[in-house]
């Protein structure tokens, strides 16, 4: 039915609300579909989670206004007499939205007190929605949301909490301001219609009579005026809805800040709780409000990253990532889940497909853990299945598909057809049994298709669903063309009981022209990398093969022991079990593969290639939103040393982060404002380790103290302070903006114990990307120290490293006595130079001999004199020896006896060869 097609017989105005008439039912079926649905998933949850016995009275309510406005619709839409009397229809529409309303008003008075945050939000949020929907009619709009704000501004007004009166207030406004547009756009739609009746009566003026024509045609060029004026209302509508648009999304990110804000409050307080001693009924009820407030940070997290998404600012990275570890972190993730069900959940990657690859291994864990999230809540029983299979290989990408299969209750075509659309569920039925947004799938879909590719599934009702995804991975650098790493003139150590084993590896090597060491004990391969390791060069050995079908536990330990020592943790290793597949213990290494002890002499050889060309993967990061309450989340026991300036303004989030900071064994202070934690840290630079730094503050925020700090450090030459962003913001750019301040990193809140023990960790203990940590030097050895270093005769093993030398001649054989003599000819020649420095009192002169022989001595076992060399080289480096007359006199010392000490080991290594 046209919009211009009604009866001529009735005037301008009764024509224009015809129209407005016909707008409203148009959208009456979507209106009172959404609005019921968001209505029963509230009063479910109001009904589960809180008990409440007018729940379901409030539901069946809304069901009766659906039906009632259902038959509203289907009479109007028989209706004869539709045009002649719009009145009556504009009648009946009008008091079907005032019962919607009144519904809505309702539950602010009835359900505030259980759960004030999700009432105001809900509520609010469906009298804005209904300000916008309803903006063709006046009418219609004032009887939907006068009672329904009404009564949500009375509660807040009454119960007498600031908050609430602050948060009344930006109702108030922001419903006035959503007014007015909707007031414009309803000006500019009727101003329309106007237009459109007009040129409608002059073009049949124009047909009756030519006598008229050019009157016709003066009245048209008029009207083309009008409509010029009438663009430019457009225009400036359209402009209003831009700036709708944009007050939107200011008020998500403002929304987002305000609720995080308490929800700082509420997470990391309970997360001490749980730790603390209670009883079985306390623990139960805790456990409660905890999985509750975590499902309320997944619901404001799925919010924004679906806005961010929609508004086109959520960028992909690209870096390195190791498929199979990737999959066992989303496994371990959803394990405790699918443990509470009694369901197996396991992840396979099919032959062929490479693990290390490029792409976003943040957002591809999101997708996937989705997924198996998704297909463990809606299966009982059997279990849920991960798995990666190659489709197309590209010069420079591989295309993969991902299925998540699940054995689960499934679903009809049509039900399946609806997933992907926001807010969306199978039915109203699964909504209330599983619950949830409806918005994960369609941020998988969304991200699958920035990542280049498609998203589907396959189901049958009691049979199951297949959920599917392909997205394109850039190949690791290992796997491009001229890449790869050969085997010739590698160092490959093999550790196995196995002699046959051993022995068929040994073969396998010479064919591959790579040289080989072999050992059957855990600790003789130890020994024997981190004497390789000192050596470096090409002693060092490029890939550890391990047997750990007889080996057990010592070998993988001696797997985690190598990965911790950062002189070897870029080293291949290859683990040869009975399955060929990794144990857990071993999930979270990096550059490690697997393969089955009768893997023929190709695949092995391919494997360790892919190992040398640092194929075997990388630690994938996770999100913070992964970190963040995970169920299987295991919080750091480690305690931490250093002392923290905690700048935070807010009372209730510094006692959460004091008490956090405390858990973790940190020192603290604290102050209210960015001037404050200024001056601190202006007062006394060197007491503090870290700044957490909070961004909205009153006198100075965050952002401006860290700027001015970071020019203060610039003007007085200091090393960059650690700081870190504590805030409650976490739309897109948010970080960007902290970082842009000069802040080092940034954490959301709400905070946690790892996410907090992890950050401080980083950046006080280990240091930024892996450098040199931000701390005070070590203290100084005192003078009865060096001197007791220096008392005699003292103990072989104390002066030169027995073990090490045993090491050593096991891997240089004759060639042993010859680097000694090296030694003992070139070492004099760094003390000369360490002698002349000490006369000139010329600090940097120091360096180059001190970390010469703190290298070589270190090769030869002379553990303690290279510690001592370290030390004055690590001091001469930052400008100031102190003492250094006498630390080389001690250098001297020690070394005199270091060189008596080989002397006599290559003395009796030539009598017994």
């Amino acid at each position: 039915m046209s919009t211009l097609s009604v009866n001529k017989e009735l005037s301008e105005d009764e024509r224009l609300d015809a129209a407005a008439v016909r707008l409203m039912y148009r959208m009456s079926i979507f209106g009172s579909t959404a609005g019921t649905l968001i209505a029963a998933a509230v009063g479910v949850y109001f009904w589960l989670w809180h008990d409440t016995y007018l729940a379901p009275g409030w539901i069946l309510f809304f069901a009766l206004v659906m039906i009632v406005r259902v038959v509203v619709y289907l009479a109007y839409r028989k209706a004869d007499d539709v045009e002649s009397n719009p009145a009556s229809w504009l009648l009946a529409a009008q008091l079907t939205m005032l019962a919607s309303g009144l519904g809505w008003g309702a539950a602010a008075v009835l359900f505030y007190d259980f759960n004030p945050l999700i009432t105001v939000t809900v509520v609010a949020s469906m009298g804005i929605s209904g300000i916008l929907l309803l903006a063709p009619s006046n009418k219609i709009m004032v009887s939907f949301s006068a009672p329904l704000f009404l009564p949500l501004l009375y509660v807040l007004v009454m119960s007498g909490e600031p908050v609430a009166w602050f948060t009344g207030g930006i109702l108030a406004v922001l419903g006035a301001t959503m007014a007015v547009h909707a007031r414009h756009m309803q000006d500019g739609l009727r101003e329309s219609l106007k237009l459109a009746y007009e040129n409608e009566r002059l073009a049949e003026v124009s047909s009756e009579s030519n006598k008229e024509v050019e009157e016709a045609n003066q009245k048209l060029r008029e009207e083309a005026k009008v409509r010029e004026s009438v663009e430019d209302q457009l225009r400036g509508a359209k402009i209003a809805a831009e700036a709708a648009n944009m007050a939107k999304d200011e008020f998500l990110a403002t929304m987002s800040h305000e609720i995080r804000t308490p929800l700082n409050g509420i997470l990391p307080i309970l997360d001490i709780l749980r730790g603390t001693q209670l009883n079985t009924s306390q623990q139960d009820y805790l456990n409660t409000a905890f999985q509750s407030s975590k499902h309320l940070l997944t619901i404001i997290d799925d919010i924004l990253d679906y806005s961010k998404i929609e508004a086109g600012k959520l960028a992909l990275e690209t870096v390195g990532l190791n498929l199979k570890e990737l999959l066992d972190s989303v496994v371990r993730l959803m394990s405790g889940s699918a443990a509470k069900k009694k369901i197996e959940l396991k992840s396979s990657i099919e032959p062929g497909v490479r693990l290390a690859m490029r792409g976003d291994p943040v957002r591809l864990r999101q997708v996937l853990t989705n997924l198996v999230s998704n297909a463990i809540k809606f299966t009982d029983t059997g279990g849920v299945t991960l798995t990666v299979s190659k489709r197309q290989e590209f010069a420079s990408e591989t295309e993969l598909l991902f299925t998540v299969k699940d054995t689960g209750i499934g679903m009809d075509k049509e039900t399946a057809e609806r997933l992907f659309k926001p807010f969306s569920q199978a039915d109203a039925s699964t909504t209330r049994t599983y619950g949830g947004t409806g918005l994960g799938l369609v941020i998988c879909k969304r991200l699958v298709e920035l990542m280049g590719g498609k998203i589907g599934v396959k189901s049958q009702p009691r049979r199951g669903s297949v959920f599917w995804f392909t997205v394109r991975l850039k190949k690791s650098l290992g796997d491009m063309e001229g890449s790869q790493k050969q085997l010739t003139d590698s160092r490959i150590l093999i550790l196995s009981k196995d002699e046959d084993l051993r022995k068929r590896l040994e073969v396998f090597a010479q064919r591959w022209e790579a040289r080989v060491t072999t050992t059957a004990r855990v600790k003789d391969a130890a020994n024997k990398l981190q004497n390789a390791s000192r050596l470096g060069g090409t002693w060092a050995f490029d890939v550890m093969i391990v047997d750990a079908e007889d080996l057990g536990e010592e070998s993988i330990s001696l797997v985690h022991d190598v990965r911790k020592d950062k002189k070897l943790n870029e080293m291949g290793i290859m683990v040869l079990t009975p399955s060929g597949e990794l144990g857990v213990t071993e999930r979270t290494l990096s550059h490690i593969a697997a393969r089955m002890r009768n893997s023929s002499q190709g695949a092995m050889k391919e494997t360790l290639e892919s190992l040398l060309s640092g194929g075997g993967g990388q630690d994938a990061s996770v999100s913070e939103r992964e970190l963040a309450y995970a169920a299987s989340q295991d919080v750091a026991s480690g305690r931490l040393k250093g002392h923290v300036l905690l700048v935070e303004d807010n009372p209730v989030n510094a006692n959460v982060a004091q008490k956090l900071l405390d858990v973790l064994g940190m020192t603290f202070e604290w102050t209210k404002n960015g001037r404050e934690g200024l001056e601190k840290l202006v007062d006394n630079p060197d007491q503090f380790d870290a700044v957490l730094m909070d961004c909205m503050m009153p006198v100075m925020d965050g952002y401006t103290a860290t700027r001015e700090w970071r020019t203060h450090e610039s003007n007085k030459n200091w090393s960059p302070k650690p700081i870190v962003a504590m805030t409650a913001n976490a739309m897109a750019g948010d970080r960007e903006k902290c970082l842009e301040a000069g802040m080092d990193d940034y954490m959301s809140k709400p905070l946690n114990r790892g996410l907090l023990h992890g950050m401080l960790a980083k950046w006080i203990d280990q240091g930024k990307d892996g450098t040199k940590p931000v701390k005070r030097p070590k203290p100084e050895p005192t003078t009865k120290e060096i001197n007791s270093v220096a008392a005699a005769p003292q103990p072989r093993d104390e002066i030169i490293n027995e073990a090490v030398i045993g090491d050593l001649m096991d891997i240089m054989g004759d060639d042993f006595c010859d680097l000694i003599t090296v030694y003992l000819d070139d070492s004099p020649k760094s003390l000369r130079q360490l002698a002349k420095a000490v006369d000139r009192g010329t600090v940097p002169e120091l360096i180059g001999p001190s970390h010469s022989l703190k290298s070589t001595s270190a090769n030869l076992g002379a553990l303690r004199l290279s510690e001592l060399c370290k030390s004055l080289e690590h001091d001469a480096r930052q400008g100031s020896a102190p003492k250094a007359a006498e630390r080389v006199g001690r250098i001297v010392q020690l070394y005199k006896k270091v060189a008596v000490e080989l002397k006599k080991i290559r003395q009796e290594y030539k009598a017994a060869s």
